[in-house]
């Protein structure tokens, strides 16, 4: 455990990595900044899209000349991220994701009351009618001025419909083409977006 008691990230990091590896560490952020700027730029270039064929993880291993200690603190800041494992990212992936520690890193912000206090906020705001949970989503269909959704409530297995001017589900990405039925289909591109996202 190093525990974070400096006054800066970059302070935190000299303490954790030593002078040798901290300069190495900022070599390779640099580079990282390059990379990430390049993001920003469309199209994106032939090397940048070869990216997404390699692992955050092989390509660092290969690229980054740096310590196991500077990897496995590059490797546990953009998992907490991701929620995936480096190893299951893309490199263009763990790019974009860096963009939260590039340089001085970006400040942290928390909420008083937890995370909670978030979606209660959110709750109260869309309004408690509204909001359905346990409903596991069949079917969406869009109309010209509304969206009908079929949905099994989890807990009683009866199906029911409802309409609504926006619909809002919380279905992970990977489900959407696979477990719900969109009237009209989901355009090409979406379908190959969610296809290909790891």
């Amino acid at each position: 455990v190093y525990p974070y008691v400096q006054e800066t990230n970059q302070a935190y990091l000299q303490a954790l990595l030593g002078k040798e590896e901290y300069e190495a560490f900022t070599r390779w952020d640099a580079v990282m900044s390059r990379y990430h700027s390049d993001l920003e730029k469309r199209p994106l270039s032939e090397d940048l899209l070869k990216l997404k064929d390699i692992s955050f993880k092989d390509w660092l291993i290969k690229n980054a000349q740096l310590t196991n200690k500077t990897l496995e603190f590059i490797r546990l800041s953009v998992e907490v991220e991701t929620g995936a494992s480096w190893s299951n990212i893309s490199a263009l992936d763990g790019i974009d994701e860096w963009g939260l520690f590039l340089g001085d890193g970006q400040i942290p912000h928390s909420l008083i009351d937890g995370n909670e206090a978030l979606v209660n906020a959110l709750h109260t705001f869309i309004g408690s009618d509204t909001v359905l949970l346990n409903r596991q989503v069949k079917g969406i269909t869009q109309h010209t001025n509304h969206v009908e959704i079929t949905a099994l409530d989890t807990a009683t297995y009866e199906s029911h419909t409802y309409e609504g001017r926006y619909v809002i589900s919380t279905v992970p990405l990977y489900r959407l083409l696979f477990d719900i039925n969109f009237t009209p289909p989901l355009p090409a591109t979406v379908q190959q977006a969610i296809q290909t996202q790891t």
